[in-house]
């Protein structure tokens, strides 16, 4: 006879079931609005009733993916708020953003780091896939401007509310 101990914890996704009763994250930068994917998130887009967009199945695929490291988060940019900054770029929606400035973006509170520490005269954000998805490039300078407008026409305190627990 032999005893064993075997340490046993709960599976934690790279994708939250909830937020405990705490308003979802997100970041707005030039008009494009982040947020964290999330269960309720793909709840809303009717992800598991139909079939919605590739996008949305695409991002329904990441829901059971094991976290790798405490406070990673799939940054989804969920829409676009009109301003001539963005001009072109208002179709877009569910894209899971993979790079901001060529940096793999490990969450929200990342992403707006690399915003807030940029220097470059521009910024790029490379959306999945990472072969072939789509790359949006923004003047540095103009952004500053255009997410304070957007932010005041649509009535937005702040241009981001982040998970403290993930900060």
């Amino acid at each position: 006879e032999m005893e064993v101990a075997i340490p046993v914890s709960p599976v934690k996704h790279l994708v939250p079931s909830h937020y405990n009763n705490r308003p979802p994250p997100y970041l707005i930068c030039s008009g494009f609005v982040f947020t964290a994917l999330s269960v309720p998130y793909l709840d809303a887009k009717g992800a598991w009733d139909d079939f919605y967009t590739e996008d949305v199945s695409y991002l329904l695929g990441l829901v059971h993916t094991p976290l790798k490291q405490e406070g990673d988060e799939v940054v989804v940019l969920t829409q676009v708020l009109a301003h001539e900054a963005n001009l072109g770029y208002e179709h877009l929606i569910d894209l899971h953003l993979l790079k901001f400035n060529g940096v793999e973006v490990k969450s929200l509170g990342h992403l707006n780091t690399l915003i807030s520490e940029n220097e470059e005269q521009f910024m790029t954000f490379e959306f999945a896939p990472e072969e072939g998805g789509r790359l949006i490039v923004m003047e540095r300078a103009l952004c500053e401007q255009a997410t304070g407008d957007v932010c005041k026409e649509h009535s937005i305190g702040s241009h981001y509310v982040l998970r403290t627990d993930t900060v």
